[in-house]
């Protein structure tokens, strides 16, 4: 027995002077990683500072109820379409749900791209002037005298970027959150110019307001067109007396359509020109960067000083 304590206490005193002799190698090469660590943190400041600030723009929007007909109504004006193969509803699916949807999708984005003439400033701008307040275009991806894409074409790529690719940069500069609790709506957009976030928040809910507001009054032309027709073909007086009070209810809603431009969201709180930069956090990039620096620089002064010991117990024996 004493004879094994004896043999733990030798163990525990060994790692005892392991550990010892790993902060005196640190010790003596404390001005390794010290420069090491120096010097990354000098390249990520300056890494840093030639990133261009960003700025986020945001909404707040509130859902419009989509409930403008009675539930009587709604479904026997349903029922009556689908004798006829026509689907006047999407059950158990909001407006606002596909609202949503329909502005992160590729088509829609696509379609409000090309509308609106964006493909330069999204794909093709590198930074922003404070004092003209414009945007600052990469010279070798657009020639703004000639309006021309100057980017080498690859086997995949043109020298004009794809709906795909617009898509993809579009994208990734935009948010749409729901807060749970109030149902509430945040469209956000962020860009070098926090003139341009703002203008393309604007414009975006703008956009669906009208895709939803003219998607309506097609749906209402069409329900009307096929509820007059029902009316001709009926015989039955108090059926065609239900189906003229169809026609006053879609009439309704299509004059609210027409003169309703904030169709699906209502503004709570609109788009403002952000003062203060969204990104980069240069502070975080640095300390980030000299963390990994000395945990790398401690890493490698062990590694080495172990294998170096290791190569001197060797050529003893």
């Amino acid at each position: 027995m004493k004879n094994e304590e004896l043999a733990n206490q030798n163990e525990f005193r060994e790692n005892d002077i392991d550990f010892l002799l790993m902060f005196k190698v640190l010790y003596q090469r404390k001005l390794f990683i010290l420069l090491v660590t120096f010097f990354v943190s000098l390249i990520s400041i300056i890494y840093s500072l030639q990133i261009p600030n960003t700025y986020k723009s945001f909404a707040v929007l509130v859902p419009v109820s989509s409930s403008n007909t009675s539930s009587t109504s709604s479904g026997a004006l349903t029922s009556l379409a689908n004798l006829a193969g026509i689907s006047l509803q999407r059950e158990g699916v909001s407006n606002k749900i596909i609202s949503i949807e329909l502005m992160k999708s590729w088509g829609f984005i696509e379609e409000f791209i090309k509308k609106n003439g964006l493909e330069v400033e999204i794909f093709a701008s590198k930074g922003w002037d404070r004092r003209t307040d414009q945007l600052i275009i990469d010279s070798e991806i657009y020639d703004t005298k000639n309006q021309k894409w100057l980017r080498k074409e690859q086997e995949f790529t043109k020298s004009e970027p794809s709906s795909w690719e617009l898509y993809e940069a579009f994208i990734a500069l935009l948010n749409i959150s729901e807060d749970e609790l109030t149902g509430l709506i945040t469209v956000s957009f962020e860009h070098f110019s926090p003139t341009f976030s703002k203008k393309i928040v604007d414009m975006l809910v703008d956009e669906i307001n009208e895709y939803s507001r003219l998607d309506a009054l097609e749906k209402s032309k069409k329900n009307l067109e096929y509820l007059n027709k029902q009316i001709l073909k009926e015989g039955n007086v108090t059926t065609r007396g239900f189906l003229y009070s169809l026609v006053e209810s879609e009439l309704e809603n299509k004059m609210i359509s027409e003169v309703n431009y904030d169709h699906v969201f209502v503004t709570a709180q609109k788009p403002m020109v952000p003062e203060l930069k969204n990104g980069p956090q240069r502070f975080l990039i640095v300390a980030m960067s000299a963390l990994i620096a000395m945990v790398f620089s401690i890493f490698y002064v062990l590694t080495v000083s172990f294998f170096l010991n290791d190569l001197k117990i060797t050529s003893k024996k």
